[in-house]
């Protein structure tokens, strides 16, 4: 008796990476963008603005 069989395993390679390289971009997005906004104002205004 066997159990299982024969399978291949496929990976879709190019729409891994695809969607690997849209997680990178959307991270570094959420991750600069707010870094950038709070750069460019001086910290003492920065904290009376709270």
């Amino acid at each position: 008796m066997r159990i299982g069989g024969d399978f291949t395993l496929v990976m879709p390679w190019g729409r891994l990476g695809l969607v690997v390289a849209v997680a990178v971009l959307a991270a570094l997005a959420a991750s600069v963008l707010p870094a950038r906004r709070a750069l460019s104002r001086p910290v003492v205004e920065a904290l009376g603005a709270e």
